[in-house]
């Protein structure tokens, strides 16, 4: 056998190709970062009632938001699938008896990508009602369960997609239009997840935003109190570019500010 014929150079011909792969990775990861902070931060804002022509945030804002989103995926997904053990444990049985009859059965990969996805669906329309069934309150344990489901899905499919889609070439195309509804649930899952976390995630910690007393009464102002020299304290929800989103406890209502505004101020830790 021939050796395998490299360019002239030595190991430097690796640099250029390594600068190219940092290059690729870098923008796909802030492109998929910036996807998903987007969904994520207008989830929230759209369950707040401001609209996405009153407030807009910067692609750094966002791109943030995504990775915090995506960093928080891993535990929430090893915490999910505690939590689907014990709430959906009827559930693992129906996912080991299908193991066990693809196993016995020795089916193809149609028929086991078909009973997959009929799994899947149904665990899908299971959780969907959870969500419509209204809660008072941000269902954080569903939202675990659903991210470890997503995660789970992901990596099925990249299984199927690399692994077992390689054991043998040529495959036939059916195989692969047996792949296409269960890869399409959970790219809506996969795409779903930022939306709901957006709302029924975990209620967010508002710091409190206190005014020197000339700035101070720009907002007594704006909340309508004619005594300006104490108009309770404020929350800031977000900070954009050009625009703010603060609130004033117990009052339910958000006030749009510009930033120009907010000149002299001091944050402390505040609540939901």
């Amino acid at each position: 056998m021939g050796s395998e014929t490299r360019p002239a150079g030595g190991p430097l011909w690796l640099i250029p190709k390594l600068i190219v792969w940092v290059g690729a990775s870098t923008g796909a990861l802030s492109l998929i970062c910036t996807t998903f902070g987007f969904l994520v931060e207008h989830a929230y804002l759209d369950r707040l009632g401001v609209p996405r022509t009153v407030y807009e945030a910067t692609s750094a804002e966002y791109l943030v938001t995504g990775a915090k989103f995506l960093a928080g995926v891993v535990p929430s997904a090893v915490v999910g699938a505690a939590l689907f053990a014990l709430s959906y444990w009827w559930m693992l049985l129906v996912v080991a008896l299908s193991a066990i009859v693809i196993r016995w059965r020795r089916l193809g990969t149609n028929a086991r990508l078909g009973i997959v996805t009929a799994v899947y669906g149904f665990w899908l329309s299971i959780m969907l009602v959870r969500f419509e069934s209204g809660h008072s309150s941000p269902d954080t344990e569903g939202l675990a369960i659903f991210t470890f489901g997503t995660v789970a899905g992901v990596l099925y499919c990249c299984f199927e997609l690399f692994v077992a889609a390689g054991k043998a070439s040529p495959r036939p195309a059916t195989e692969y239009l047996a792949r296409i509804p269960l890869f399409a649930l959970v790219f809506c899952c996969a795409f779903g997840l930022p939306l709901l976390k957006g709302i029924h995630g975990t209620q967010r910690q508002y710091p409190i935003i206190e005014f020197s007393r000339k700035d101070g009464d720009f907002f007594c102002e704006l909340a309508g109190q004619t005594d300006k020299k104490d108009c309770g304290k404020w929350q800031l929800i977000e900070l954009g570019k050009e625009r703010a989103l603060l609130r004033r406890p117990p009052d339910p209502a958000v006030y749009v500010v510009p930033v120009s505004e907010l000149k002299t101020f001091r944050l402390s830790q505040g609540g939901p």
